[in-house]
């Protein structure tokens, strides 16, 4: 792991050259500083002696202390040197520095063969070398010149101080090189973790080094790299975050998928719409998620084609058969490179049953004018083209004249009212009432005009007021649509209950019958348009099919409800329940 940090790989380098330069200049200063050895000392000690020798006899004096000081001007000794010319019997003609010890005679005999003599003293090792020197009348004068042997544990010491030297200067040369390389390593190391940051959704991390050498603008140019990233990344975020949140809030269902088909989004009203789960669908195939083949069709031919298409889908599902309308459009990037495609999923099954409600109710309400329009039309042309008709038939059918025309016009009443109802001004009129006027307001209309021998009405009214908000004609309206069903769907010697009272924070009003009855398959649908249990019955009896619709409607209107609980050949019970208001439980 080491060796994978940069500062250790500078400092292994810095180290390597550091040891190298040392091993160099270490090896260099210790051979130059190593002293001479003795036959190298000797050869050199020779080499004097052998030119003092040819001086001597260049001078032409071979014996006395002239030759000598003639000769010491031309020629200074080395340091250490003792320069001692003896007579051929061994007597000291003269010495230089000093006077030095006798002749021997092994360095007599070591004249003859010019060998290096070394022998020692109380002051130490001597080194010396003896030569002959003859005159010009052939005397021989002997020269003898000595110096002290040079002492190798001195080259010893130099070499350990060197080497002592080289070690201390290596040691400071480490210190400073780990010094240097983590002066470079470290503003790194400092740039990797905050880059790992960043890549881990720290935006807001930063170096921030004052240094004015090339690092110090490296780590200038990453902070502002790294604060234009932080920017893009939240705008690219704000910008996500719309995308989803009009995505989740469209009505529509959007799949987004790549070239390969590849869910891309998915939100939640298109997972409802085909099926299929929103999370679990990123990244699979669309054709994987949903049994409905209409969208990866739509999508695949949109990705072949890279051109927009639309197709109708009808879906079967638990809720009930739905059609969806599709829309598949590719998807581009900058360089128009086509990169995927979206389908936006309308579902069109409300759409279409408006349609067909609104289809029926045109057909029902031109069925409904049609019967006593063309009843009055043709009774109208029969007593035009009989002028001589007898005057009882004339007034019947003058009768019958009238009767449809108070059909059509109750017919006419209930369409506007069920108009007015449903429009915005349906609640112009609310204000504050006591919910038992309209009832007794309709109980006595309608018992006053179509109450039949034998059937009984029984009205139980709460002695309290019961103030409810609303539309006291509307409100009698629904009472009297309610009581008016009851009586004509009631035998004679039946009965009717009319009930109110306040259970918690609701109005309860109850009409129940002893009719005939409404099958269990019928009671959903009572409440529509036109809709009749026993067609031929009801026009026989003058309804119109809107009463209970008008009855539904004026419950919308008052947040309230309607419900109905019916045995055929027992009776009904509508019950309605509206908001009451105030302190009244």
């Amino acid at each position: 792991m080491l060796t994978t940090r940069l500062v250790w790989q500078l400092y292994a380098g810095y180290v390597a050259l550091i040891v190298l330069a040392a091993a160099a200049v270490g090896l260099a200063t210790t051979r130059g500083a190593r002293s001479p050895t003795p036959v190298a000392f000797g050869q050199a000690l020779a080499s004097e002696g052998r030119l003092v020798r040819s001086l001597l006899q260049a001078s032409g004096v071979a014996r006395g202390a002239e030759s000598l000081h003639v000769l010491l001007p031309s020629w200074q000794p080395p340091v250490g040197t003792t320069v001692t010319l003896f007579t051929e019997e061994g007597r000291v003609v003269v010495a230089h520095p000093k006077l030095a010890a006798p002749l021997t005679t092994r360095e007599r005999v070591a004249a003859r063969s010019g060998r290096i003599l070394e022998e020692s003293s109380p002051s130490g090792r001597v080194l010396g070398v003896v030569y002959e020197v003859s005159g010009p009348e052939g005397e021989i004068a002997l020269l003898r010149l000595t110096r002290p042997a040079p002492d190798d544990r001195s080259g010893g010491g130099i070499q350990a101080e060197l080497i002592a030297a080289i070690a201390v200067a290596i040691v400071a040369a480490l210190g400073l090189g780990f010094f240097f390389a983590r002066r470079i390593t470290e503003p790194l190391h400092q740039m990797t973790v905050a880059a790992a940051a960043i890549a881990g959704g720290d935006y807001q991390r930063r170096v921030r080094l004052d240094r004015a050498d090339e690092i110090g603008q490296l780590s200038k140019a990453f902070d502002g790299m790294a604060a234009q990233l932080e920017e893009r990344v939240a705008t690219i975020t704000r910008d996500r975050n719309k995308l989803l949140a009009i995505f989740g809030g469209m009505i529509e269902g959007v799949v987004a998928v790549d070239r390969q088909e590849r869910v891309v989004h998915m939100n939640a009203v298109a997972g409802r719409q085909i099926g299929a789960q929103p999370k679990a669908s990123e990244g699979r195939f669309i054709w994987e998620m949903t049994r409905v083949r209409a969208v990866p069709e739509v999508l695949g031919r949109t990705l072949k084609t890279a051109q927009g298409c639309r197709q109708e889908a009808h879906v079967v599902g638990d809720r009930g058969d739905r059609i969806l309308e599709l829309n598949a459009a590719p998807l581009q990037d900058g360089l128009e490179q086509l990169v995927g495609a979206v389908v936006v999923l309308h579902d069109l099954t409300e759409l279409r049953r408006l349609e067909s409600v609104r289809r029926d109710f045109v057909a029902n309400v031109s069925h409904e004018l049609k019967t006593p329009v063309t009843a009055i039309r043709g009774m109208a042309e029969t007593l035009v083209d009989d002028p001589d008709m007898d005057e009882e038939t004339r007034l019947r059918f003058l009768g019958r004249v009238k009767d449809q025309a108070l059909r059509l016009t109750t017919l006419v009443t209930d369409l506007l009212t069920l108009a007015r109802l449903e429009s915005a001004s349906g609640s112009d009129e609310a204000r504050r009432l006591d919910l038992r006027s309209p009832v007794q307001a309709a109980e006595r209309a309608v018992v006053s005009t179509g109450l039949r021998p034998g059937v009984e009405v029984s009205v139980e009214l709460p002695d309290q007021e019961v103030p409810v908000e609303g539309d006291s004609e509307a409100l009698q309206e629904a009472t009297s649509n309610l009581l008016d069903n009851a009586l004509k769907y009631t035998p004679d010697g039946g009965r009717i209950w009319i009930r109110l009272w306040v259970e918690g924070h609701e109005a309860i009003l109850e009409v129940e019958d002893t009719g005939i009855g409404i099958p269990p398959l019928e009671q959903k649908r009572i409440f529509e348009r036109f809709y009749r249990v026993d067609r031929a019955r009801s026009r026989e009896l003058g309804g119109t099919g809107l009463g209970l619709s008008i009855v539904k409607h004026v419950c919308l209107v008052h947040r309230g409800d309607v419900m109905v609980e019916s045995q055929p050949g027992i009776g009904s019970t509508f019950r309605v329940r509206l908001p009451v208001i105030g302190d009244s439980v």
